[in-house]
């Protein structure tokens, strides 16, 4: 298994494995990517960065949304993911241009950067309100 994951170990576990190992490269790939969703195996989902958690919520408008913070990048990251059960039936009519253990693409229509910036805003800003609401609770 790439990135060291090991099957006994938690999801959220593989996910930071992944990001301490990769983080800055997949950055740099979804900065330039305009028209593939590029998935990474994390402990029994498929996850998406970006661009490619963007066009992946477009085929899988309940799949799951994280914003991660990360040392190592002074922006938020949007991740997104979806069960393993799901992007396989979804694989049943759909070609993945690359297909690996670990790693999946699927070709997209070309995605509006204004569109996918809008998004990423949204979906940053409803996260840092929802850390405010909970810091505000604790107190």
């Amino acid at each position: 298994m790439e990135y060291n994951q090991t099957a006994s170990e938690p999801s959220w576990k593989q996910l930071m494995r992944l990001m301490e190992s990769k983080l800055l490269d997949i950055i740099r790939k979804e900065h330039k990517n305009e028209t593939r969703i590029c998935l990474y195996w994390v402990g029994g989902y498929w996850t998406a960065f970006e661009k490619s958690a963007y066009m992946l919520r477009q085929i899988f408008p309940k799949c799951e949304i994280l914003v991660i913070n990360h040392p190592s990048y002074p922006f938020s990251v949007v991740v997104a993911s979806v069960p393993d059960d799901e992007l396989h039936n979804y694989g049943k009519t759909h070609i993945f241009c690359r297909n690996y253990l670990n790693y999946k693409e699927l070709v997209y229509i070309k995605i509006y950067t204004t569109k996918y910036y809008s998004w990423h805003r949204r979906v940053t800003n409803k996260f840092s309100e929802t850390i405010n609401l909970l810091r505000q609770e604790s107190v």
